[in-house]
């Protein structure tokens, strides 16, 4: 779910982004826009995986940006949602992003996406590649400093990422990463938020964890 700044309540679903205004609820799904007549009475869910148009309107994360455009990172791709049309984002050789699962931008402006296809950082103008590994949850401290958690293509265990705030516009930012107790699936991480006091919680799948190594 995720508030936007005019109020509105949205919701990713498997059959695209459904938006509340108070009163009502309107579809948007990718590749047609608005529809203001809110989401047919006999619309079914498509279970078939592979059915590109399911893969397309299964919401994974939705953000928007400084200029009020919506973000929507799906199974299928990566989309920007200017109020009338849902428009894919394609990446540097001129395919879909695949499996898009987090999205945010930061405080200068950059937007930062993660998913099947790596880390990726978009300058409005172009895409840089951070890393190949899968890329599950993105989050930016107050620091401004850009933490992910992804899965390590070599071992297939999961760690923490902590990307330093002063080099994010470099071709490879500095990076420190910190490693679960917990390998393999077990160690996968989700979901990341910052304490008041500087500290990092991640969920995963063996529980919480705290990392306070970088109070200050």
């Amino acid at each position: 779910m995720y508030e936007d700044k005019a109020g509105n309540i949205w919701f990713g679903t498997d059959a695209g982004a459904s938006r509340y205004d108070g009163k009502i609820f309107q579809t948007v799904k990718m590749k047609e826009g608005l529809d203001t007549k809110g989401a047919p009475s006999d619309s079914t869910h498509v279970s078939t995986y592979e059915d590109e148009l399911w893969r397309q309107n299964d919401i994974n994360d939705i953000f928007e940006d400084k200029t009020g455009k919506l973000w929507f990172s799906t199974k299928g791709s990566f989309y920007v949602y200017d109020g009338i049309t849902a428009t894919a984002v394609a990446n540097p050789n001129g395919k879909s992003f695949v499996n898009v699962s987090s999205a945010v931008q930061d405080k200068k402006g950059n937007i930062w996406l993660g998913g099947k296809d790596g880390l990726w950082r978009y300058d409005g103008r172009a895409f840089t590649n951070v890393t190949q590994n899968v890329t599950s949850y993105i989050y930016e401290d107050k620091k401004g400093n850009i933490w992910t958690s992804s899965e390590n293509a070599t071992d297939r265990n999961w760690v923490l990422t902590r990307y330093d705030a002063k080099s994010l516009t470099d071709k490879n930012p500095a990076a420190t990463e910190i490693k679960p107790k917990q390998k393999g699936n077990k160690g996968r991480l989700f979901g990341i938020l910052e304490g008041n006091d500087g500290s990092i919680w991640v969920g995963s799948m063996s529980g919480a964890y705290r990392y306070e190594g970088l109070i200050r």
